[in-house]
């Protein structure tokens, strides 16, 4: 699938989840050939989203975010998230020239897992994972970070752990 542009999914108000499930990493592809990826935004501490199964890829080098998830309101009653199964990397294969600044970028969401998920950047260039909470709101934390056979190959940093992060 090729995007022309960053789509952002914003979740309505109550209890809402999203789910993107695909055939397998490599099977199923997201490609953006420039600029950022997807943004799964939040609203409720009792959304949640999900992505499985699937390869985000950027014709460019330091696109941007390939998976940015965001929640406006953090703590409260938590809902699990997670990302498994998933590949970031350049369309041309991984850790050549073509890169996303961050594979997953999280602000504000809490309680997701992460599992299986591979990261490529290019000469130490890239992050794998990104968590921070959100300095915008009150409280700012985000919590509860579970990394689960997770590979970083060629990056800058694996996992970056940012402002306003708890446990």
């Amino acid at each position: 699938y090729n995007f022309n542009s960053a789509p952002t999914l914003t979740l309505p108000a109550g209890l809402f989840s999203i789910t993107l499930i695909g055939d397998g990493a490599d099977s199923t592809v997201l490609h953006w050939p420039t600029g950022a990826g997807l943004t799964i935004a939040c609203s409720n501490a009792k959304h949640s989203a999900h992505a499985a199964n699937m390869t985000f890829t950027t014709g460019t080098a330091n696109a941007g975010a390939a998976l940015r998830l965001t929640n406006s309101v953090l703590l409260g009653v938590i809902q699990h998230s997670h990302v498994a199964g998933c590949t970031f990397r350049g369309a041309d294969g991984g850790a050549i020239s073509q890169y996303w600044t961050t594979g997953v970028d999280v602000v504000g969401l809490s309680m997701i897992s992460f599992v299986d998920v591979l990261v490529y950047g290019v000469s130490a260039a890239g992050n794998g994972i990104s968590i921070a909470g959100n300095a915008a709101t009150s409280p700012n934390y985000g919590i509860i970070y579970n990394f689960d056979r997770c590979t970083f190959l060629s990056l800058g940093v694996g996992i970056e752990y940012g402002t306003y992060i708890q446990g």
